[in-house]
């Protein structure tokens, strides 16, 4: 062999080397980027990132998807209050006047007619829907029809055995009827 053969032969053995590196290398980088570890790191790792709650209750809704990335202070699920029961009932304007925190109510759920629920008056709300709404009422063309409005009234379920608590339901149809 010839000194020119020799070179020739070394710089074709020197890039072929550095094009099998280059491919192994592209293909180590798309391999990594691309790689998903499916594990069930919130189970085996309950320490890390422990979800607790402040109430008993159940689970309303879930609001994450699996593999979904969250962060801290996201809301994952909505929990109802086992302990913490009461009706919204929305009352005409025209009723409020009798309708003051601590009043006894009737209720009767369209759900479970036979056992008639008492309870007393919470609160009432600071304003009505309407005051809150996103495309608020314009009277300004002069043609001003009054509209009643109405008023959320919290009604807590205090004075109930525990069991007949236990057939509601979160969004049952009620009847209330305040005592005044």
């Amino acid at each position: 062999m010839t000194k020119s053969q020799i070179f020739t032969y070394l710089y074709n053995t020197v890039i072929v080397l550095l094009l099998l590196a280059g491919i192994t290398y592209v293909v180590l980088q798309f391999t990594h980027f691309g790689h998903i570890e499916y594990t069930d790191n919130a189970r085996v790792c309950q320490y890390i990132a422990p979800q607790n709650t402040r109430v008993q209750g159940f689970i309303k809704e879930i609001r994450f998807e699996a593999y979904q990335h969250v962060r801290e202070g996201d809301t994952l699920v909505s929990i109802v209050d086992e302990n913490s029961l009461w009706v919204e009932a929305n009352y005409r304007e025209t009723q409020l006047p009798h309708i003051h925190e601590g009043s006894a109510v009737s209720i009767h759920v369209d759900a479970v007619p036979d056992i008639e629920y008492k309870g007393r008056v919470l609160s009432l709300a600071d304003a009505t829907g309407s005051a809150y709404s996103l495309i608020p009422i314009d009277n300004a063309t002069g043609n001003f029809v009054k509209v009643e409005q109405r008023l959320t009234v919290r009604i807590a379920l205090n004075e109930n055995s525990a069991e007949d608590l236990q057939k509601l339901k979160a969004g049952y149809s009620v009847e209330c009827e305040v005592k005044y």
